[in-house]
């Protein structure tokens, strides 16, 4: 038998919108053109689940991924991309300040440090999960004053971090 296969979601969207061109088009059919679109077997079972699909499944930023796992706390990490895409177009926001950020909403949605462990690997698999990825603002838009520099660099937390 051949090694396992997996569908992208890009892939999986061609499929879903071959379906809604030819409504009557047959399993066996479908499975030939998947073959001969992207030159992979799919197994009955698959070919069920992929007429099932709903469209919503294709509004994932990433569709180079295979799967979409569901997130442990949906209200959280939604909220969580929101603030980040808010403020996107005003800064940039280091990974130390939006764990920072996360742990601030994770106080307030009562999430336990045990049941959701809020790390570097964690931001990192956020970022991807949410098509994030970090860029230097250029122009009017990346620049700072300088009296703002001068007042972070009096502030307690900024002293903490030279220890």
């Amino acid at each position: 038998m051949s090694s396992r296969t997996c569908l992208t979601l890009e892939q999986k969207l061609r499929v879903h919108l071959k379906l809604q061109q030819t409504p009557g088009l047959s399993n066996p059919l479908l499975d030939e053109w998947i073959y001969q679109t992207f030159n992979v077997r799919v197994s009955r079972a698959t070919l069920g689940r992929l007429r099932s699909l709903q469209p919503e499944s294709f509004s994932h930023v990433d569709l180079d991924t295979t799967k979409r796992r569901r997130v442990k706390f949906p209200q959280f990490e939604r909220e969580l991309r929101d603030l980040l895409f808010k403020n996107e177009a005003k800064t940039t926001m280091a990974d130390d300040i939006l764990l920072l950020k996360a742990r601030e909403l994770a106080e307030r949605f009562n999430i336990d440090a045990k049941q959701l462990r809020l790390s570097n690997g964690w931001l990192q698999k956020f970022k991807k999960r949410n098509g994030i990825r970090s860029h230097t603002l250029c122009g009017e838009g990346g620049s700072v004053e300088d009296d703002a520099v001068r007042d972070g660099q009096r502030s307690p937390l900024w002293f903490g971090r030279l220890r």
